[in-house]
């Protein structure tokens, strides 16, 4: 794992939301890590 930018947590998701990050996880062929990652970096990073 050396080089490896990412760092590992836990996240405690509401049932409803962890559900909706699957199915769109598998519909899209990524992770929910990535599209958590996608989507926090986009509301921390790029909002004005």
């Amino acid at each position: 794992m050396a080089g490896n930018a990412n760092r590992r947590s836990t996240i405690y998701f509401d049932e409803k939301l962890h559900k909706v990050l699957r199915l769109k996880a598998a519909e899209t062929h990524r992770t929910v890590s990535e599209l958590v990652n996608v989507g926090m970096f986009t509301d921390l990073f790029k909002r004005p």
